[in-house]
């Protein structure tokens, strides 16, 4: 039986039987005539083997081909001039729950300044959109600060210069005064 070499890591490299064939190299996929399996083992078994090869070789694997045609270019676009935005968080002492029904349920919105809003996403007891009557969208989290308490998080977007001047003060007046509704 032939001596086996060992390799740096002590790991003895070569033919594994007498049998057995010698080992090739990592088969690439040259273009569309390529086999698209053998690419994805080949990647899966000799990663940084496949790697140079292909960049010795000028050609990628179809695998790393294929992710590249199917992540375009994120495209994000930016907000309109004059478009700006408003946050207000506010510690509660009441429930999370208490503090999403006084969000979600229309008879119990006596403490919010804008009482025609539309709750478009709803998530009990931690997240609700809502859709305002002036086209603006509000993003509110609730998260529970233990059984009686909790913090309330606001986002109000999509305000022009108008009405952003008096959105902070409107929402931090509103939310003291959900404070105050809840608490009773």
């Amino acid at each position: 039986m032939p001596a086996r070499k060992s390799g740096a890591s002590g790991k003895p490299v070569g033919r594994k039987g007498p049998n057995a064939k010698p080992q090739s190299g990592p088969k690439l996929a040259a273009g569309k005539s390529g086999n698209k399996r053998s690419a994805a083992m080949a990647e899966k078994q000799f990663g940084k083997a496949a790697s140079s090869a292909a960049k010795r070789a000028g050609k990628k694997p179809t695998v790393w081909k294929q992710v590249e045609e199917r992540r375009p270019d994120r495209i994000i676009t930016p907000q309109a001039q004059g478009d700006s935005e408003v946050h207000v968080t506010r510690l509660i002492e009441a429930s999370a729950s208490e503090v999403f029904r006084a969000f979600n349920d229309p008879m119990r919105r006596g403490w919010c300044h804008a009482r025609d809003y539309l709750v478009r996403t709803a998530i009990a007891p931690r997240f609700l959109r809502l859709a305002m009557a002036d086209g603006t969208e509000v993003v509110v989290s609730i998260l529970r600060k233990g059984n009686v308490r909790c913090s309330v998080e606001l986002h109000h977007t999509r305000l022009t210069g108008t009405q952003s001047g008096h959105a902070h003060t409107d929402w931090r007046d509103a939310l003291g005064r959900l404070g105050e509704m809840v608490a009773e």
